[in-house]
């Protein structure tokens, strides 16, 4: 067999197993779910598709137990950037009890990420949205900044 005839065979099977290898790579990472599809399935609230995610931290230990804090950024153009259901609206009645649940989830991490946070603090203020969730002991703290089209997920799993 010639030379031609030998690179040409291993070629093909270098092609072959590369888009073999790409396939089930895809597969697999379609499986996992999308952090939208996550906070829908653990939290009951349907999120659409942000412009831009920012992860300020994400600690997560072996059984999944963790920190976990986004920020959502939008744009002018996504006026319905989240269902309004179960969500209700920061107030006079209210906001202080929002800043206690928030007090509470910053105790609670570890300090390399009380520093990321206190760099990224959720801002509100009256007429903005939250929606808090407890599952057992795990919990989830968002805030719609309406204004600045900004959705704040602070989660604690434990």
């Amino acid at each position: 067999m010639s030379t031609k005839k030998i690179f040409l065979i291993i070629g093909i099977i270098v092609l072959t197993l590369i888009a073999i290898g790409g396939l089930l790579l895809y597969l697999l990472i379609s499986k996992f779910p999308s952090l939208y599809d996550t906070w829908e399935s653990k939290w009951g609230i349907p999120i659409s598709e942000a412009k831009e995610i920012e992860t300020v931290f994400f600690s997560a230990g072996f059984q999944g137990d963790g920190e976990r804090y986004h920020i959502l950024i939008y744009d002018d153009k996504q006026e319905n950037f989240i269902l309004r259901k179960s969500i209700e609206t920061i107030n006079t009645d209210n906001i202080e009890n929002l800043k206690s649940k928030i007090a509470s989830y910053y105790f609670a991490l570890p300090e390399e990420s009380k520093t990321l946070f206190n760099e990224n603090q959720p801002i509100y203020s009256e007429g903005d949205l939250y929606y808090i969730k407890n599952d057992k002991d795990d919990y989830c703290i968002i805030i719609v900044n309406v204004e600045k089209k900004r959705i704040y997920v602070m989660e604690n799993f434990i």
